[in-house]
């Protein structure tokens, strides 16, 4: 398995297992148990799937320490007063004790960036989420978390042949 050192020290692994919320629930609990027992060990969910108790049933059996686990919070609650709870929820519904990266799903700039980023910085100190990152953000999303001095791990979006956006990795590359 090959992986990716964060700029935080944490490694996440290059293949993972998304688990988009289109799909049913026996459907991705066999996906999972299929992609684990391949050797995958990065399942990739968010709040928004509404399928945290699958992915829970899933995993079951697999040791946690051997799994990388991603989830997103969803952009409707980005309230620096949420950021915790949301984080709780998440955790119940999977069945785990920390998160190995936490994203902010969406960007909205009408939200306290810098506020929710020290809020999941604070997750970051009792061991909830690993690291911490965005999903989705462009080179002017991120930008604006630079400008207000925020550190992010990871910002996870769509990469293929098909929508190459080689500007923003180069952008990504450049900022660590």
């Amino acid at each position: 398995m090959f992986f990716k050192k964060l700029n935080d020290g944490n490694e996440v692994p290059m293949l993972g297992l998304g688990t988009w919320q289109q799909i049913e629930k026996e459907k991705c609990i066999h996906a999972i148990k299929i992609a684990l027992k391949m050797g995958y060990r990065h399942i990739d969910t968010a709040d928004i799937y509404q399928n945290h108790e699958y992915i829970k049933e899933g995993i079951k059996g697999f040791v946690r320490e051997q799994l990388y686990i991603t989830s997103k919070l969803w952009r409707d609650f980005l309230n620096p007063n949420l950021v915790e709870s949301q984080c709780d929820k998440i955790l119940f519904e999977l069945g785990v004790d920390y998160l190995d990266l936490c994203l902010v799903h969406w960007p909205d700039s009408t939200k306290p960036l810098s506020e929710i980023s020290y809020q999941m910085s604070l997750l970051k100190e009792k061991g909830k989420v690993k690291s911490i990152g965005v999903s989705n953000y462009t080179i002017n999303h991120l930008q604006d978390l630079i400008d207000q001095n925020i550190q992010i791990q990871v910002n996870q979006v769509e990469y293929h042949p098909y929508l190459n956006q080689s500007d923003l990795l180069e952008f990504c590359n450049r900022h660590s």
